[in-house]
């Protein structure tokens, strides 16, 4: 019986609006927004450039290159 398993979680920042997507035995992750307090401890997005390739084969993430 398929159960859900609990994989290794980014490194990065817990980030929204992210975008993800599969290439041969990959995942890859992409830029988004993290949610941070203002001097007024209303939410503001800061938003993400890193990118991060998961392989499934090893459990492992790998820091790629920022977007432009």
């Amino acid at each position: 019986t398929p159960t859900w398993q609990e994989l290794p979680p980014c490194p990065g920042p817990a980030r929204i609006l992210a975008t993800m997507g599969a290439h041969g035995d990959a995942l890859y992750l992409f830029s988004g927004a993290a949610l941070k307090a203002d001097a007024a401890g209303k939410p503001t997005r800061e938003w993400l450039r890193d990118a991060w390739r998961y392989t499934p084969a090893t459990r492992t993430w790998q820091r790629l290159a920022d977007l432009p």
